[in-house]
């Protein structure tokens, strides 16, 4: 009876143990983020049957925070929410980015964002877009980010008329 008593409370002891380096290694594999910096963000339409023209462009800011999810030493997922505003427009964009890492602190990055018109600036007010770019992390806390995001979906709902937005970010970042 002593040597079953024994070998529970060993058990349990080791599954105590291991439990919790599992969540020790899960919590170093999960982090959170601040990030701020530059947005150009252009608005084009398309005519059929006619080039691209540019209706606007204009330089502002974003903010937003995200959450990094490592999956092996190379890969990493990213789910963010940024915040965009300009004179002409306001947006919320939620990008999903795989990471990439090159070297240990320079990574590729690609994936699908979504796009949410705040201002109504367009009759439709989500737009799916294809983002790539490219993240070096500066040191445990601090990084930069570089990311083109092509729109992939026509706003407008006129049959004869394209209207896409796209966007340039480069930004700073801490990391918790």
């Amino acid at each position: 009876m002593k040597k079953k008593i024994l070998v529970i409370i060993t058990m349990t002891f080791f599954s105590v143990i291991l439990n919790a380096q599992e969540t020790e290694e899960f919590k170093r594999k999960v982090s959170f983020a601040v990030t701020a910096g530059y947005l150009n963000f252009t608005m084009s339409q398309k005519p059929d049957a006619a080039p691209s023209i540019k209706l606007f462009s204009e330089n502002s800011f974003f903010v937003g925070i995200n959450t990094d999810f490592t999956l092996s030493k190379k890969i990493h997922i990213q789910p963010s929410v940024l915040y965009s505003t300009g004179d002409r427009f306001e947006f919320l964009h939620i990008p999903v980015m795989f990471k990439y890492y090159v070297k240990p602190s320079f990574n590729l990055q690609l994936g699908p964002q979504l796009s949410y018109d705040l201002d109504k600036l367009h009759a439709k007010g989500v737009g799916l877009d294809l983002g790539a770019g490219f993240g070096y992390d500066l040191s445990k806390h601090f990084f930069v980010e570089g990311r083109y995001n092509y729109e992939l979906t026509n706003r407008s709902e006129l049959e004869n008329l394209t209207v896409k937005n796209n966007t340039f970010t480069l930004g700073i970042g801490y990391k918790f």
